[in-house]
């Protein structure tokens, strides 16, 4: 959205959702998968989605908007 819009307040709700996603997801080797997203304090699951570093981290195939150039 903020490469769309040029809105800083959607930069920053896209860092605040990166650093919300890296701190209910970090372990020692990697990301883990947890159980519950809705809630406030979630608990990590001892797995981790195959998905998650190409489509998750990585997202280039599910854009809704063009990317610049």
């Amino acid at each position: 959205m903020w490469r769309v819009t040029g809105d800083v307040y959607w930069r920053e709700k896209g860092w605040q959702m990166f650093e919300a996603i890296q701190k209910a997801t970090a372990s020692e080797f990697g990301a883990s998968a947890i159980n519950d997203v809705t809630s406030e304090t979630p608990t990590a699951a001892d797995e981790m989605e195959s998905f998650w570093l190409a489509e998750t981290l990585k997202n280039t195939e599910a854009h809704t908007f063009k990317r610049p150039k």
